[in-house]
């Protein structure tokens, strides 16, 4: 179809700034980038979809000028970046996303922003009311989030598997699962406060090893968990009206051990903590050696 508010130069489809409706799925052929301006609205059919291979999303707004996806009705179908060298999006909001959903290539996933085998830096992005599993799902991929918010999940927020990165200055609030989710992944968490989510505040798994610190958690079902023979290392966090503060466990069998986490500076001084025969946990050089929680049960 020829849209034409999209022009082509070189290896870029470019979107024409101004506003815009995509009432079927945009597709672009592979190894080439989609390059969105400042100042675009794009206003997304619940039939449609962003599907790139082999090359880049660059979402270019300004904090005065940010790019918008929005929902022409009720939700839309997602976007999928795979094999991207260097996707960048900056100051931009992606809102009523539903889960990535691809007739024409039977690829159908549980995130409504997906990122796989890529290498993507996001800075100053919002994620509004998802609909999906996971409002975005990084997989396989080098990242850095930076000032981001979620609010209002249906599901999980941020899901990240077998990734490296960074997520640093962040807000997540009235997350129906967990805010952030990690399997089989590195990641540096800093500087950020997660409130109101109806499971996990952080949800770390399957060996992953994570690095954090100056984390708010608040009003959650279940502020940290650390399961599956990951590692957590935590300075400064503070937990308040939440369920349980930290529970370290060991969910699938087929790992050796729990979850093990060393925390330092943490408040208030009577945190609420779970942990079964399987897991370590040391609180400023002193462990805690009561068990009081087994998963299976």
């Amino acid at each position: 179809e020829n849209l034409t508010f999209i022009k082509k130069i070189n290896q870029d489809y470019i979107f024409d700034r101004g506003s815009h409706i995509l009432e079927k799925p945009l597709v672009i052929p592979t190894g080439h980038n989609l390059v969105i301006k400042d100042g675009t609205k794009i206003f997304m059919d619940n039939k449609s979809f962003i599907y790139i291979k082999d090359g880049n999303l660059i979402s270019r707004g300004k904090e005065t000028n940010l790019v918008e996806f929005k929902a022409l009705n009720e939700n839309w179908g997602g976007i999928l970046v795979s094999n991207s060298s260097n996707s960048e999006i900056k100051n931009t909001t992606f809102e009523k996303m539903g889960y990535y959903n691809d007739n024409w290539s039977n690829i159908f996933l549980t995130g409504s922003i997906n990122f796989y085998n890529s290498k993507v830096n996001f800075d100053g992005v919002n994620f509004k009311f998802s609909f999906a599993e996971d409002a975005l799902n990084i997989v396989n991929s080098k990242f850095n989030l930076n000032n981001i918010i979620f609010e209002e999940s249906l599901s999980d927020a941020l899901d990240i598997d077998f990734s490296n990165g960074i997520i640093s200055n962040f807000k997540f609030s009235y997350i129906n699962g967990d805010a952030i989710d990690t399997s089989g992944s590195n990641v540096k968490i800093i500087n950020g406060v997660i409130n109101q989510t109806g499971d996990k505040g952080i949800s770390i798994g399957e060996n992953s090893e994570i690095t954090a610190e100056e984390i708010k958690i608040s009003d959650s079902f279940i502020g940290l968990a650390i399961k599956d023979q990951s590692l957590l290392n935590l300075d400064k966090v503070t937990f308040s009206k939440n369920k349980t503060d930290i529970s370290a466990y060991l969910k699938k069998s087929f790992y050796e051990k729990g979850g093990k986490a060393i925390i330092t500076n943490y408040s208030p001084d009577k945190i609420f903590v779970k942990k079964d025969k399987f897991s370590e946990l040391i609180f400023n050089n002193k462990e805690f050696k009561t068990v009081n929680f087994d998963y299976a049960q």
